[in-house]
């Protein structure tokens, strides 16, 4: 069956590879976003994963680079029908690396090094978004144009200002308060603890089977 699929791949115009490789990297995430929000605007549904709880979403290691996920997700009116998508383009852009501490300014950090935090992701960030009761759309796949490869990539669209220019949470007037107040929520957003919970347990788990596997060991010594 695998010889099958790579030669029909091989006998596909490699203008279609591309498409072929997204659906098959992310046919969930397609597929739950598609149905969240009628199209690849949704909800979160298209990065849930098992194990993650209050339904934060967990990142797979790469996907469709134009996958939107817009938070709050829409809600159809009384006649059904879904509410126009929002016009998000002029919203300001923040990417993960705009606060990672690791990154040098060259590299687009936007902050100093004791403002930034290790690590972030952009569902950290989303968390910290929701928090500030802000809406954003989060772009999980995209790639910063100075990145190499697909660590620590995502960035979100957040709206900022009112139709009358206005913040619309005043504690967050314009993107440098923004990127600040991301940067302070992130190191205690609930992805942030579920990926050190997640650490802790692989470490317990490496443990356990080294411990084990000594102990086998040392079984098998006596006997002889």
């Amino acid at each position: 069956a695998g010889r099958r699929r790579g030669a029909a791949r091989e006998a596909m115009p490699k203008k279609n590879r591309k498409q072929v490789q997204v659906r098959v990297q992310q046919p969930a995430a397609a597929a739950a976003a598609a149905a969240a929000g009628g199209g690849p605007v949704g909800g979160l549904d298209g990065l849930l994963g098992p194990g993650m709880m209050d339904g934060m979403p967990a990142m797979p290691q790469m996907g469709d680079p134009n996958m939107k996920i817009l938070w709050p997700a829409p809600v159809p009116g009384p006649d059904g029908a879904m509410p126009p998508r929002p016009e998000f383009t002029r919203w300001t852009t923040v990417w993960t690396t705009y606060i990672d501490r690791s990154r040098s300014y060259s590299k687009g950090r936007r902050l100093p090094r004791d403002a930034a935090c290790d690590d972030p992701t952009v569902v950290e960030m989303q968390w910290a978004c929701q928090h500030l009761n802000l809406r954003h759309i989060m772009e999980p796949y995209r790639r910063y144009s100075r990145e190499q490869g697909w660590e620590n990539e995502g960035r979100l669209r957040v709206e900022l200002f009112a139709a009358d220019h206005s913040p619309i949470n005043p504690e967050v007037p314009n993107k440098k308060a923004l990127i600040h107040a991301i940067a302070r929520l992130v190191p205690e957003s609930l992805p942030r603890q579920q990926r050190a919970e997640m650490a802790a347990k692989a470490q317990r788990d490496q443990e356990e089977k080294v411990a084990a596997a000594a102990k086998k060991k040392n079984k098998g010594r006596k006997r002889r």
